[in-house]
């Protein structure tokens, strides 16, 4: 929810949709002859773009489950509190979608270790 403070804007409904900052983003305005009626309509789209967002991101991740059990015969994953899938940002213009492990704390840390998938033979980041 963002305001235009004076002139013909401030009647403008309006939000802001940015990736991450301090990247660039975008502002959307409805106007309508009452502001309830463009309160309904900018609660619309933004409920809409929401869902679109949501669609999109199921549609790049895999179906699988959250897991706490490590995988047999795979000893770097004995600790293992939690893995799964997530999508990670690689620069500006091109993403990723990894299996993620974090282990338990040992010393002085724990690890995130990010692989190529859920096999975990293939560490990507640690």
């Amino acid at each position: 929810n963002c305001r235009f403070q004076s002139g013909e804007c401030s009647k403008l409904k309006s939000f802001k949709v940015s990736l991450m900052e301090p990247d660039p983003c975008c502002y959307f305005a409805v106007r309508s002859n009452s502001e309830h009626d463009a309160d309904e309509e900018r609660s619309d789209w933004v409920l809409s773009l929401s869902h679109t967002i949501l669609l999109i991101t199921g549609s790049l991740l895999p179906s699988f489950s959250v897991t706490c059990d490590p995988l047999p015969g795979v000893p770097h994953t004995n600790n293992r509190l939690m893995a799964g899938y997530l999508i990670h940002r690689d620069d500006g213009d091109s993403i990723s979608v990894l299996f993620c492990e974090l282990n338990a704390h040992s010393e002085t840390y724990s690890k995130l270790v990010l692989y190529e998938n859920e096999l975990c033979e293939r560490i990507v980041i640690e």
